[in-house]
């Protein structure tokens, strides 16, 4: 018999990466009846592989994220509020050295440096070396945040390890039915494999390939994110995560020797003292990234018992709790999803 024959819920929640997971703790804390559908052999997510960091300001410009102190607070809360309530640890703040290495971020930093929205998150520059020092940074553990999570789903008896396959799917207006279960709404989350989902494909989406390695070091890593380009994030005394690399129009999560020899490289010349350097992961992933740099939220224009949560790319940890929030509210209340994000903004793209 089905393992779901003759159920009845109020949403599918497809994926159970950040995204999928964080939304669907949103959704049961305010008591819909969930179903979260993953399938980690066959599609691991992202989430497993990304480093987590938060970072407010970004880029060669130094830019700062557009509401860095709503979504930093929405961030720092839930992760906390998930630490409080599970007993685990998976924020971990941390300052950033940023190095200014050319004459343009020179001139991006003096241009920045005295704007008033930016006072929250500089801490010094040390003229000598050129280094900036940033503020309320730091990382998420998303393998344990994971975890966590989805120990709680299946304690729930609401987690279910199967791929969703797209052709057992009907709808009415009120309604869907897949494999069994009747369900009011489905939400994907599947990050990068979005584009070859069939209600969502016309989405612009612009995954991006990332590489990361875990070293580990003879000697104590200071304990800061280091960033040049390239970032170096410490995860105990002696052991840190490395990377990334950034190759787009790549779809596979298959690490490479090439990038491999290349971050190897890249941190000699960044960490010249350190020796005994080893690795002992290396790991790829797929950024769920969009043409705008915009996540993607709301129901599909013409099928509206399907949705979608994606989007949100290299900096789901900062980005996630905010949005899911937002997700949660435009579900229940029916609150107008923010514009720049509402999936209503690509309409014109639509063609059936």
């Amino acid at each position: 018999m089905n393992q779901h024959a003759h159920s009845s819920i109020d949403v599918i929640i497809v994926g159970a990466g950040l995204a999928g997971s964080i939304l669907a703790y949103r959704l049961l804390q305010h008591g819909a009846r969930v179903r979260v559908i993953h399938a980690p052999s066959v599609m691991p997510p992202a989430s497993r592989v990304a480093a987590g960091i938060i970072n407010p300001i970004t880029g060669q410009r130094f830019v700062l994220q557009a509401q860095a102190d709503l979504l930093l607070q929405e961030a720092v809360a839930f992760y906390h509020h998930i630490e409080h309530r599970f007993k685990v640890k998976v924020w971990h703040p941390l300052p950033m050295q940023r190095a200014i290495q050319t004459l343009k971020q020179q001139q991006a930093w003096k241009k920045r440096q005295d704007a008033p929205d930016y006072q929250p998150y500089w801490d010094a520059l040390k003229s000598s070396d050129l280094q900036l020092m940033q503020k309320q940074t730091g990382y998420l553990d998303t393998n344990i945040l994971l975890d966590t999570l989805h120990h709680h789903f299946m304690q729930l008896g609401c987690l279910y390890s199967e791929e969703f396959y797209q052709f057992p799917l009907e709808m009415t207006e009120n309604e869907t039915l897949w494999n069994g279960v009747r369900s009011k709404k489905i939400i994907f989350c599947e990050g990068w494999r979005a584009q070859s989902n069939p209600w969502f494909a016309y989405l612009p989406f612009q995954p991006a390939k990332g590489e990361i390695l875990t070293l580990t070091v003879d000697q104590s890593l200071t304990q800061k994110i280091l960033n040049d380009g390239k970032w170096l994030l410490p995860i105990s005394p002696n052991q840190c995560k490395f990377g990334a690399s950034y190759e787009n129009n790549v779809w596979d999560e298959v690490p490479t020797a090439a990038v491999q020899a290349q971050l190897l490289d890249h941190f000699a010349t960044m960490q010249p003292a350190l020796t005994g350097v080893r690795v002992i992961n290396h790991q790829a992933g797929v950024r769920a990234g969009t043409a705008d740099k915009q996540p993607v939220l709301g129901w599909h224009p013409h099928y509206p018992s399907l949705g979608i949560f994606n989007g949100l790319g290299s900096k789901a940890s900062m980005l996630t709790p905010w949005y899911s929030a937002q997700w949660s509210n435009y579900f229940f209340n029916q609150t107008p999803l923010p514009a720049h994000s509402d999936i209503a903004r690509f309409s014109s793209r639509l063609v059936l």
